[in-house]
């Protein structure tokens, strides 16, 4: 609470009407494009590089109200009145920025991109947990304001708080050519290259056009995707972006076990599946023949993954929502 009513004192030295808030923030490249589209919302953004990644270059420009911080974190005291700190995912950013936070007496907004217990698909059915965290343990590191990509994650954490649907660049990401014109597939890139190179392998064996979703380039991989009628997704536990970018460049997705992306895209018993779910590489090989051959249903997918599309995840709902949630914080606490 001390950090809330500090923050609200420092507001009263600033210009309240239109204010923009001074945020600091801790970048990864992981959310990087996803700080990117935070950025459209005009608030300054001041990335602390104490022990922290610097902005990646190789994957997007620095928007112009994003700014870089010395690594001295003396200077932080003496230069900006900051707001908040915002951070993605507790359990990776979480202990490299709370000194800061203590220290700058700042309001902590945490972003959480995937369910608590994170893992990949092993052989397209099995589950590896990836640095496996004490739920409890979490828990307990409370922040003042929790932000999550979808209500299954936020269900999941069991933590109180607000969902805010991420977005991707529409103006990248966008249907170049029809889907019956594409011949090629693409797999979503992984961190575990074995269950990666397997299953290209396996998709390779019926189709060789197999693209991967390893460029730093926005564009060159939004022309890979429209090259794809079919996008593999094989993570299990998180609202992966490029399932994002891939729909709305107009691929179908067929994806291992995710119960995020079950409970958005085929939330409605009554309607059709708009994802295609399998549990092992067999299905998986008989769901892409079953596409590449039955062209009425790979044009319906693709319309029903559009709609879900447009109702969840616009850059205009994104940018909205999030600006509403600066409004309301600012009004919980700062003194007008």
């Amino acid at each position: 609470m001390s950090n809330c009513v500090a923050s609200s004192i420092r507001s009263l030295l600033r210009q309240q009407d239109n204010i923009k808030l001074n945020i600091l923030t801790v970048v990864s490249p992981c959310y990087q494009l996803y700080d990117t589209e935070l950025a459209k919302t005009g608030h300054n953004f001041f990335i602390s590089t104490t022990n922290s990644p610097v902005w990646d270059f190789n994957i997007s420009p620095l928007p112009p109200n994003f700014y870089h911080l010395p690594t001295n974190p003396v200077f932080y005291d003496d230069t900006v009145d900051f707001d908040f700190l915002l951070i993605h995912n507790k359990t990776y950013h979480f202990d490299s920025v709370v000194e800061a936070s203590i220290s700058l007496h700042l309001p902590i907004i945490c972003v959480f991109h995937e369910a608590p217990y994170g893992g990949f698909s092993d052989h397209i059915g099995e589950t590896l947990p990836v640095g496996k965290q004490n739920l409890e343990e979490i828990a307990k590191r409370m922040v003042d304001v929790h932000i999550f990509d979808t209500e299954e994650i936020m269900r999941q954490w069991n933590i109180p708080g607000n969902v805010i649907s991420p977005s991707v660049d529409t103006n990248i990401y966008t249907i170049q050519r029809s889907i019956t014109d594409r011949q090629a597939i693409a797999i979503g890139n992984m961190i575990n290259n074995g269950i990666l190179a397997n299953t290209v392998e396996a998709v390779k064996a019926i189709n060789p056009s197999v693209y991967l979703t390893d460029t730093t380039d926005e564009q060159a991989l939004a022309n890979d995707l429209n090259q794809c009628s079919i996008y593999i997704n094989l993570f299990k536990h998180t609202l992966d972006i490029n399932v994002l970018r891939a729909i709305a460049c107009g691929c179908i997705v067929i994806s291992v076990p995710n119960l995020i992306l079950e409970t958005i895209f085929n939330n409605n018993p009554n309607d059709k599946p708009s994802i295609l779910f399998v549990n092992n590489s067999k299905t998986l090989l008989d769901t892409i023949q079953m596409l590449t051959t039955n062209i009425t249903e790979l044009k319906q997918l693709q319309e029903r993954l559009l709609q879900k599309f447009k109702e969840h995840f616009s850059s205009n709902s994104f940018v909205n929502n999030w600006q509403t949630q600066f409004d309301q914080l600012k009004s919980l606490f700062y003194v007008r």
